[in-house]
């Protein structure tokens, strides 16, 4: 009797170790999905599209942004120093816009960040923009910029 016993408490247990791995991987994989899921929940509002004709900046705002550029030599050490510069008006929801996607937004990108979140749209600054981008991307490909 005691020699088929064995075979069937060996069954039994191996079922229950079984049982309580698929429950704990499943528990797991629901875990991180809901984790997954809010995250996608917490999105940046896109910025409100204010007709066809882009708010201006103020005066001296291009010289502004190459000097804490040149200050700081990142693009979210610029954005700290214009918002320090331009605590208020609508400059500086334009600067939180953009620092807010910079720091939180699911893609981090520099362009969407100047040119989409901070831009008046002149071309002046979108050529500042532009060599702000390029002194980035050297320092990321560690190539020698030419000066």
């Amino acid at each position: 009797m005691e020699g088929n016993l064995m075979p069937v408490l060996f069954v039994i247990l191996a079922a229950a170790f079984l049982a309580i791995f698929i429950y704990l991987f499943c528990a797991e994989f629901r875990h991180k999905r809901t984790d997954k899921d809010q995250k996608l929940k917490t999105r940046i509002p896109k910025r409100e599209n204010t007709g066809s004709r882009e708010e201006e900046l103020p005066e001296g705002f291009a010289d502004a942004v190459q000097d804490a550029y040149k200050e700081e030599g990142s693009i979210l050490g610029m954005l700290q120093r214009l918002e320090q510069r331009y605590p208020e008006g609508q400059t500086a929801e334009k600067i939180r816009n953009a620092k807010d996607y910079l720091l939180n937004s699911r893609y981090k990108d520099y362009e969407t960040t100047l040119y989409h979140y901070l831009s008046d749209g002149s071309d002046e600054i979108k050529e500042l923009f532009a060599g702000i981008i390029l002194k980035e991307i050297g320092k990321r490909m560690r190539l020698p910029m030419k000066q």
